[in-house]
């Protein structure tokens, strides 16, 4: 079975095969200034410097006589660079400013971005110098930009309150299809949020997160892990010493990758959201009696009682009845079979907590 790649490792994979490109388009000698910064820097950083580096060759193109001559920036050689002066420099951070692109977009720089692009342009000229490819440095003369300290933006707590609000309710009064991918996709949005203000961390390491990063240390000794968009996808932990971590994840992987309804004769499971959660480790489920609740349009309409469950959690004796517990064939024309109906219990239902009070849990 090929490894799993994470979102991180295909990013870096997929900038690395832009750096690939890009690089094809610049004079060759820029191979070696890329290939040397590889082990200390991230495949998002070298994109980052080959699209300022590009940049940079593309406004000397257009704006200085010297390099106007030249049929494209392939054609600009080492020793072209090494004859710019701090101005050339300073005349470049002055575009950065304001300019438009080939195919007429404009873009503009505050004193952030032309502090990144200068830094990128330093550390290209400073590979040449230090390996004595070249005897001028122009950047070197040339300040960095100021930057002032950014004030960090936060939300108050009724803004929070607010957000969290509409990200929960925003679809009540949506109709047809609209309210269908709203309600589908709302407890996964609501996650995300709360995730998102509750931490601080970046888009970009939200959407970054997977099975791996599963925090198995800040769960406690003993928990169950079950899936919401199918059966028996439950995972039993008594004791977490015990647990196999990489086993459990990689059943974690396939329930996640597993679409139940569309197998399962049970349709209603292809509209919810592939999640997994954490719940309490009940020991004893022998002892245990289970009370599932059948729905339809919201509307209570039987009682699933299952009893006698193995250990395992599954073949379990189970009982249908109708909402005010008594065995039913039917319900407002929805049938409702016996299933599984073998033995009752040994002690009956008689100490079966009413369906009223179960609806208020």
């Amino acid at each position: 079975m090929d490894k799993k790649i994470t979102y991180h490792e295909q990013t870096s994979r997929e900038n690395t095969l832009k750096l690939r490109s890009v690089l094809q388009t610049l004079p060759d000698f820029t191979k070696d200034f890329f290939r040397a910064i590889e082990p200390n820097t991230s495949a998002k950083t070298r994109i980052s410097y080959v699209y300022d580096i590009r940049l940079f060759f593309q406004f000397l193109q257009i704006n200085n006589p010297v390099f106007a001559k030249k049929d494209s920036i392939k054609d600009i050689r080492l020793e072209d660079l090494e004859q710019l002066q701090p101005v050339d420099i300073e005349e470049y951070l002055e575009y950065l400013k304001y300019y438009k692109d080939a195919d007429g977009v404009i873009h503009t720089n505050k004193e952030r971005g032309i502090h990144r692009k200068l830094a990128a342009l330093r550390s290209f000229y400073a590979y040449y110098y230090k390996r004595e490819y070249i005897h001028n440095n122009p950047t070197l003369i040339v300040d960095m930009p100021k930057l002032h300290k950014r004030e960090i933006i936060r939300l108050d707590p009724d803004e929070v309150a607010n957000l969290l609000d509409y990200v929960e309710h925003g679809g009540d009064e949506m109709t047809g299809m609209k309210k269908v991918y709203f309600e589908r996709n709302k407890i996964r949005n609501l996650a995300l949020f709360t995730l998102l203000l509750g931490t601080g961390i970046r888009v970009s390491e939200c959407v970054g997160l997977d099975i791996e990063d599963v925090d198995f240390d800040s769960l406690p000794d003993s928990f169950a892990l079950k899936a919401t968009h199918g059966c028996k996808m439950n995972y039993l932990v008594a004791d977490k010493k015990q647990l196999d971590r990489k086993k459990c994840k990689a059943e974690m992987s396939r329930w996640l990758a597993t679409t139940y309804g569309a197998y399962s004769m049970e349709p209603h499971y292809l509209t919810i959201p592939h999640r997994i959660y954490a719940e309490e480790f009940l020991a004893d489920a022998a002892q245990l009696t289970d009370y599932k609740f059948h729905c339809a349009n919201g509307e209570p309409l039987f009682v699933l009682t299952v009893y006698d469950r193995k250990t395992d959690g599954d073949n379990g004796m189970s009982l249908s009845f109708d909402i005010d517990r008594s065995p039913a064939g039917c319900y407002n024309n929805y049938r409702v079979l016996w299933i599984g109906l073998y033995h009752l219990p040994s002690n009956g239902f008689a100490e079966a907590p009413t369906t009223a009070s179960l609806l208020k849990c």
